[in-house]
């Protein structure tokens, strides 16, 4: 027996090790010394927060699902959502025999070490996008499961010739001719645990792209930037510094960017004694996408002579998700989609909204959350990067 115990726990480790990534990788801050202005803006994206201990919206999910379900660790639920919050998760799957050492906390510090790691907590970094050496996806594989990883050391891009003295460098076709490609690893669609589909950008997109029978933008044109003259990396070798047509790496969010000014749009005007309010959706998908308890929605106040509230009125651009009684619940604990009320891409929507007496100025605003409102005290949401109102559009219309 302890001659088994033996083979076991150096068949264990030997397979750990294999899978181990070498320290100079694991996060971006070696990165930085070459790839500075690269490095910098990648932090303020939502990518470098995919990872459970920075962001609350994610890990309060995740306990909301573990109590709500019947059995469950959280630590399974983590390795499951790492399929394309953490695709460098060594950790594919958890066994029975694991979750119910977990839930005795029968060395649950392994498993804890394990979704713990310094790559898993830098979130999707460099050697998650740029360490992908074939794409193999088709409609039912998403995340780790759509790729294979190269061999450590050696960084995939867009450009010939370019050299490290860190790393080796290799060109990939998919970076440049079929940049959506690698986007729709994760960002295709998924599914939560009962077939219900719970995001779905890149099909939107997909189907929006097949509909208008046009060559659309690129992911990467709108939630990077266009290319431009720029430095990649700061070294050079012998050459000098090598400039070349590059993007930012912001992967634009409604928080780093000002990409909803150029997708989302909404105009007002007084109509006798109507306000007549138009939101049109110019981007190649619904608005919102991604996590399916985001919100857009339109809000109207009116006000009397002396600033005095008569009224309010709001409408939601958003998507219901309904447990097995038919109540709200979070996307990947729903049974069934319920109404959906997202714009699609490329159409309007127009409001007429009726005038109360006494009103003489009207503020008509576009908010973007990154939550409902009505589910923000279930999850106990308290970071104000979530529960905030983001204001895309402020008007005001006297009457």
């Amino acid at each position: 027996m302890f001659f088994v115990r033996i083979f076991i726990f150096f068949l264990f480790f030997n397979l750990v090790q294999a899978e181990d990534i070498n320290k100079k990788y694991q996060t971006n801050a070696n990165c930085k010394a070459c790839h500075l202005d690269i490095s910098k803006k990648w932090e303020t994206s939502r990518h470098a927060h995919s990872h459970y201990s920075k962001n609350e919206l994610y890990n309060k999910a995740l306990e909301y699902i573990v109590a709500k379900e019947v059995v469950g660790t959280k630590e399974e639920v983590v390795v499951e959502c790492a399929k394309c919050h953490n695709p460098r998760i060594k950790k594919r799957a958890v066994s029975n025999v694991e979750k119910i050492e977990m839930l005795l906390e029968i060395d649950k510090d392994t498993m804890n070490k394990m979704i713990n790691t310094a790559y898993m907590q830098n979130g999707i970094n460099c050697i998650v996008c740029h360490n992908v050496e074939e794409i193999h996806q088709d409609k039912k594989t998403v995340g780790f499961d759509a790729v294979k990883f190269g061999p450590q050391g050696v960084m995939y891009g867009p450009f010939d010739g370019a050299k490290s003295p860190y790393h080796f460098t290799k060109k990939k076709d998919f970076f440049k001719k079929e940049p959506n490609k690698l986007c729709m690893v994760c960002h295709l669609q998924g599914k939560n645990r009962r077939g219900v589909e719970v995001y779905s950008t890149g099909k939107e997109y997909l189907a929006y792209a097949k509909e208008s029978n046009s060559t659309l933008k690129s992911c990467i044109d709108c939630h990077m930037s266009a290319e431009k003259k720029g430095i990649a990396s700061n070294y050079g070798g012998k050459g000098g510094r090598v400039t070349r047509m590059i993007r930012d790496h912001l992967f634009a969010s409604i928080d780093n960017s000002d990409i909803h000014k150029k997708y989302i749009l909404i105009s007002a005007k007084i109509k006798k004694d109507n306000l007549m309010v138009k939101v049109t959706n110019k981007a190649p998908h619904k608005i919102p996408t991604g996590y399916g308890l985001r919100e857009i929605a339109v809000s109207i106040t009116f006000y009397d002579k002396n600033e005095k509230k008569l009224d309010y009125r709001e409408y939601s651009f958003s998507t219901d998700w309904l447990d097995k009684y038919g109540k709200l619940t979070t996307p990947h604990l729903a049974y069934e989609m319920g109404e959906d009320r997202r714009l699609p891409p490329a159409k309007s929507k127009e409001f007429l909204f009726s005038i109360p007496k006494g009103t003489k100025i009207i503020n008509y605003r576009l908010v973007y959350r990154q939550i409902k409102r009505n589910m923000i005290r279930k999850l106990k949401i308290k970071d104000e990067f979530f529960i905030k109102d983001y204001i895309l559009k402020n008007g005001i219309l006297e009457y």
